[in-house]
């Protein structure tokens, strides 16, 4: 699937002498969709079904045949790219035929069907421009909060709703749509997630990695300057408590009057573990996205990258039993050389909610090495495989 465009200087100069836009000359550039679906988790008393909420990456069209789950999935912006553009469709919706979804005890949304949004934390603040809008579409105006749906306001009776420009929830599809555009990237690792009533949306699972990558200048695949490396590990840390997903699939979520009430998510307790993520060598495309118990690496001497990502509620402390990573970056800022954890090889580190870190493994031997979560949920299920193997326990497999 096509989800980058690349524009010249004669598609630049036909944009800005039409005054729509400000037309990048280089852009990254995808479609992503909002929506509620069903996942099926192996738990120990069998495969449970959770009501999730997740962007999908669609085609320009957002036809339905064209959008795939993401799980939480990796959006890349390579190197030299100078913007990023994501057209993102609100689509929380459920029965037949699709109505959208309303949390009517959650006093935010005012009785309104759920908007949401996206932000990326350690980015500049995006440019948005709700309503559908053609590929290579960059709005000039700066980012501002804005109305719903025509009335409701991001900030709800003098308490912040969102972080960023909301997309309405609308029957209309062209009025489901909104546009952000951010520049001055950085290389790095970073976390993209709904800045929207995030305690609930995030946790419903509107997240995913984002991988800005650096150049070295010399072809070499770079996470930052000076930071080269020969394969790469993108692996997203989360849990679920289905209690939370259970209230919102009812729209209970937020009665204080409803069997087993809810009304926030300060009483969290997750009962599914992941490690989601991909590898890729930079040269053949990355392997199917999803929580996997085993994960090729690479192979001995070479250059790891484990780009690691926290997007759950609470902190996880990554354990490599049998090898040790050096910290190279947090939240996509890369570690200066009199850095005391750029000098000292380590195996265990502390990921906090929301955080990134960027690690270096070089194993010494091929082996299989394994990636947990020293604090808890190691498993959900005997399974050992999968396409949605479970827990926070990742084999990391490296070859002769």
């Amino acid at each position: 699937m096509n989800t980058q465009t690349r524009f010249g200087l004669g598609a630049l100069a036909a944009v800005l002498l039409a005054g729509a836009a400000i037309q990048p000359a280089v852009a990254a550039e995808y479609w992503l969709r909002a929506d509620e679906v069903g996942r099926a988790v192996n738990a120990a008393s069998g495969t449970a079904s959770v009501r999730m909420w997740q962007y999908r990456r669609c085609a320009s069209t957002f036809a339905n045949a064209s959008c795939v789950p993401l799980n939480g999935g990796v959006l890349r912006v390579p190197a030299g790219d100078t913007q990023l553009i994501i057209h993102l469709q609100n689509f929380l919706r459920s029965g037949a035929p699709a109505t959208p979804i309303s949390l009517p005890f959650v006093a935010a949304y005012e009785g309104f069907a759920v908007p949401t949004s996206i932000m990326i934390p350690g980015l500049p603040s995006p440019t948005f421009q709700a309503g559908a809008t053609a590929a290579g579409f960059c709005p000039a105006g700066a980012s501002a909060p804005v109305s719903v749906s025509g009335s409701a306001p991001v900030s709800v009776s003098g308490r912040v709703r969102s972080f960023t420009s909301e997309v309405a929830n609308n029957t209309t599809a062209a009025l489901a749509v909104g546009t952000y555009c951010w520049t001055g990237l950085k290389p790095g690792t970073y976390l993209y997630q709904s800045g929207t009533h995030p305690a609930l949306q995030v946790q419903m699972g509107l997240y995913g990695a984002l991988v800005v990558d650096g150049s070295c200048g010399t072809g070499t695949r770079c996470a930052y300057l000076g930071v080269a490396y020969d394969r790469e590990v993108v692996a997203v840390f989360s849990e679920i408590d289905p209690q939370v997903h259970a209230k919102v699939a009812n729209r209970t979520y937020g009665s204080e009057i409803a069997n087993n009430p809810m009304t926030s998510t300060i009483f969290y307790e997750p009962q599914y573990f992941f490690v989601e993520g991909e590898a890729s060598d930079g040269a053949n495309a990355p392997v199917a996205y999803g929580s996997k118990a085993v994960v090729t690496a690479g192979t001995a001497n070479q250059r790891i990258l484990l780009r690691m990502v926290n997007a759950g509620i609470e902190a996880h402390a990554p354990l490599l039993n049998g090898e040790r990573f050096t910290l190279v970056a947090e939240d996509a800022s890369p570690y200066t050389a009199s850095a005391a954890y750029d000098q000292h090889p380590q195996y265990s580190t502390l990921l906090a909610a929301g955080k990134t870190l960027d690690a270096i493994l070089t194993p010494s031997a091929a082996g299989t090495y394994v990636l947990l979560d020293r604090r808890r949920g190691l498993a959900n299920t005997g399974a050992s495989s999968g396409a949605d193997a479970s827990g926070m326990l990742v084999n990391l497999v490296v070859a002769p």
